[in-house]
């Protein structure tokens, strides 16, 4: 684990007063450079971080840069820095580009492949769902027709009910006085055959 500084202590150590590593610090950061932080939030500085404010010291003093210039020198050389040793590390996936490369191609392809299997076996289903509603469609169609068949053979069923017993009241009464009578003997006869 790398040794971290706080700013108190990077100060002295490079001779300059707090307000101006704040200062540097904080140009820094304006230009994309990270800076880690401690509990209450104060930077925390590691060795590459003071090597960073170094080399704008010396860009200043020595090479008489302006503050800016130098400032963004020191953050691009920091992310160079950065970059390559990324590039460096041992995990890091640069090795075998080509391999990857093809891999990616051929999961690219199969899901191309599936993307279009998934594009027909919808079309099928959408043919299908419509087929079914047609069919639905149909059903429906031939219920309404078979009730409506139903109900006019039912009404025609009790018009002709109607009409015969319009056609037969007149001779009811007749009826009930002729025959009636012999129904009543009958069912007298009955009741006295069984008690």
């Amino acid at each position: 684990m790398e040794q971290a500084y706080f700013s108190s202590e990077v100060a002295k150590r490079l001779g300059i007063g707090a307000s101006t590593l704040r200062k540097y610090a904080l140009a820094l950061e304006e230009h994309g450079y990270h800076f880690d932080r401690g509990i209450n939030h104060s930077r925390v500085f590691y060795p590459k971080d003071i090597a960073v404010i170094e080399r704008i010291i010396e860009e200043i003093t020595k090479n008489n840069r302006s503050f800016e210039n130098a400032i963004q020198m020191a953050a691009e050389q920091s992310q160079e820095q950065q970059e390559n040793s990324l590039l460096d590390h041992p995990h890091y996936p640069n090795k075998g580009i080509g391999i990857q490369e093809q891999e990616m191609n051929e999961r690219l392809q199969m899901l191309e492949t599936g993307q279009k299997r998934l594009i027909e076996i919808n079309r099928e289903l959408i043919l299908k769902l419509e087929q079914q509603q047609q069919w639905i469609k149909e059903k429906m169609e031939e219920i309404k027709i078979e009730e409506r068949d139903r109900y006019l053979v039912q009404s025609l069923g009790i018009s002709k009910e109607n009409k015969t017993k319009k056609w037969l009241r007149p001779f009811e009464s007749l009826a009930t006085v002729l025959f009636g009578e012999k129904k009543k003997r009958k069912r007298n006869k009955t009741r006295l055959s069984i008690s």
